[in-house]
């Protein structure tokens, strides 16, 4: 049989296809897997990595401190309306009135700790004498001079206060306590000069002229 020269090309070139083709078919899944690594490789990324932000100072969280149970705060004056103890600053000397805290209000708590305390009142007034030391002979009342508007710490049983003086040299203790502290020794201080008295005799007090200087 005479081939054609056409012929003759196709025929080595389907020989050469079938030869080439098992190579192909084994090279194939290295061909693909090597592509699908460099396809993943180089696909760029939109997400960028998320930093950790330090809270700032405010955003912080405050530590709670535990300062322990907080002590009542009493309304003494009110207390003292309420029990008829509060006189006018004149009227100078020493009165209490027991009660119930349960009952009193006024800063007390009604359900806790109920308990019978003493509320003490004590109006004075100082002066100031013309002269030094002790005397001997009775002062009259244009010789005095009263303490007037200086700050005078008391002190009566572990309890104590800074109060200011009036004009005329008066003033008052209200405060509650245990029990009676009618025979309690009172400390009255003003700078660095003091006087002690009983609490019951506290009324219209007489000091030295250094007090008033």
């Amino acid at each position: 049989m005479v081939l054609s020269i056409d012929t003759w090309h196709q025929c080595c070139h389907a020989r050469s296809m079938m030869k080439t083709l098992p190579l192909l078919k084994a090279l194939l899944p290295v061909l693909s897997s090597g592509l699908l690594m460099v396809g993943c490789a180089s696909t760029p990324s939109d997400e960028k990595p998320v930093e950790e932000r330090a809270p700032s100072p405010k955003e912080r969280p405050v530590p709670e401190i535990w300062t322990g149970p907080t002590e009542p705060v009493i309304d003494y004056v009110g207390l003292a309306n309420s029990l008829g103890l509060n006189r006018p600053k004149q009227e100078l000397g020493y009165s209490e009135k027991t009660f119930d805290t349960c009952q009193a209000g006024y800063g007390f708590s009604a359900s806790n700790n109920c308990r019978r305390e003493t509320f003490v009142a004590i109006n004075f007034q100082i002066l100031c004498r013309d002269s030094e030391g002790t005397v001997s002979v009775a002062i009259s009342h244009h010789e005095l001079k009263p303490l007037s508007g200086r700050s005078v710490k008391w002190g009566m049983r572990g309890a104590s206060e800074t109060m200011r003086l009036d004009g005329e040299g008066y003033g008052q203790i209200l405060r509650t306590f245990s029990r009676s502290q009618r025979t309690e020794r009172l400390k009255l201080t003003a700078d660095n000069d003091f006087v002690y008295v009983r609490a019951s005799e506290a009324k219209r007090l007489v000091v030295p002229r250094n007090w008033c200087d």
